[in-house]
């Protein structure tokens, strides 16, 4: 909508306007995002659940933000969402500095990656399900159930294997894991109920 507005306010001006649409538009969406931050500020909403939910929407479709952060209110302080934020954060930070790339099947040979796989694969399809009807506490409560296999992982596999080609398999696999966790919001942006205590 940013775009098109754009678009037609340079049709209707007589002078030829030497500007940067993209730098234009990436102004407006910070704006209104921030614009959008103080609104549920002033709500009472922890500022690290707006940020975390902030930093994933990328239409700015505030109805659907507000959706995101009340599945995530309501699970905060769960004992499933603090084990969602440990396992992620596991990921998150083994995973952050490399591109995503295709797993290759025939490289999984530990048990504990091949169950993480798995576990991957039978809910990848539903979580897409699930954000694309904004079931956002279903979608929690998929990646809860991949917390186990993603500990077990971590306990049994060494990810960076000296086989070059296993290293980077592994890799690939906890990549799909983290972007799989960061579909709802950015969960490394949210302070955990343990640390929030301490």
């Amino acid at each position: 909508m940013i775009q098109k507005s754009l678009s037609l306010y340079k049709e209707s001006v007589s002078v030829e306007l030497k500007i940067d649409e993209n730098e234009i538009v990436s102004q407006i969406l910070s704006f209104l995002k921030q614009r959008v931050k103080n609104i549920f500020l002033e709500d009472g909403i922890r500022y690290d659940i707006i940020d975390a939910v902030l930093d994933v929407d990328s239409d700015g479709d505030v109805v659907d933000i507000k959706h995101r952060i009340k599945a995530i209110k309501e699970l905060y302080d769960q004992p499933i969402f603090r084990k969602i934020l440990n396992s992620s954060n596991r990921v998150l930070n083994l995973s952050k500095d490399y591109e995503e790339t295709e797993i290759n099947k025939s490289l999984l040979k530990e048990k504990a990656e091949l169950n993480l796989y798995h576990k991957y694969e039978s809910i990848y399809p539903q979580t897409k399900e699930f954000i694309a009807n904004k079931e956002y506490k279903k979608v929690f409560k998929l990646l809860g159930d991949l917390c186990e296999p993603v500990d077990e992982f971590f306990d049994q596999v060494l990810v960076m294997d000296k086989d070059n080609n296993i290293r980077k398999n592994r890799i690939a696999l906890i990549k799909k894991i983290g972007i799989l966790f960061n579909q709802v919001a950015d969960l490394s942006k949210i302070v955990s109920t343990k640390e929030r205590r301490e």
